[in-house]
């Protein structure tokens, strides 16, 4: 697990990912000889979430969403505690490439298996988590042309503690509000959502500044 991490950290730019694809293809053919046990199924599992990320960076959706569902087969043979928050990263990722696909109904199956995941988890990374799907469920119900649960979703987030929302968060969140009222004709509540949205941006692109000047 510690070598899969190493690799994907070093090669996850957009010039190298073919590198990246080739290195998990060995390092599953090489996985194969091991014995079965829970490391051995962590591999497993996080090899194929990167696997997804490769096939999403080609635009092969529905070859990405078969990886994270072989991720999670692997995350259901581990007896760890930790493995349900990744179960439900990988379904919550799942529902975004659906709505990349515009299929509405099949991305909120996956956001509700996700939300099941973490039925009893409290702690700040799962919060966190339900806020990225109740967003991308947010938009799901745009795209049904659904603006009541739209508005349901949206405000759980808006509503939550500013702790479990990251800046790309309140991005995504704040575009969903913005279709939401123009949806609604509600001009006013546009504009207050688009300023939100500028000051969110300026503060992502002052982080990023801040990083490459480091």
């Amino acid at each position: 697990a510690r070598l899969l991490g190493y690799i994907s950290s070093l090669y996850r730019t957009s010039e190298m990912l073919d590198l990246s694809h080739e290195k998990l293809e060995e390092a599953l053919n090489i996985a194969k000889k091991a014995p079965q046990s829970d490391e051995l199924y962590n591999f497993y599992a996080n090899a194929f979430h990167e696997m997804a990320y490769y096939e999403t960076s080609n635009n092969e959706f529905q070859k990405a969403i078969h990886y994270l569902e072989q991720s999670n087969t692997y995350l259901k043979k581990i007896n760890a505690s930790k493995s349900y928050f990744l179960m439900a990263s990988n379904d919550q990722y799942a529902g975004t490439l659906f709505n990349r696909m515009q299929q509405a109904d099949s991305a909120l199956f996956y956001f509700n298996r996700s939300l099941h995941f973490m039925k009893d988890h409290k702690d700040i990374n799962t919060k966190t988590l339900q806020n990225y799907v109740y967003v991308n469920m947010g938009f799901s119900y745009l795209l049904k042309k659904d603006l009541q649960a739209t508005k349901n979703v949206l405000t759980k987030v808006l509503n939550d503690s500013s702790q479990f929302r990251t800046l790309d968060l309140n991005q995504d969140l704040y575009n969903n509000w913005i279709s939401y009222y123009e949806n609604k004709k509600d001009i006013d509540s546009m504009k207050i959502f688009k300023n939100k949205l500028d000051s969110v941006n300026n503060l992502i692109f002052k982080a990023n500044t801040d990083v490459v000047n480091s």
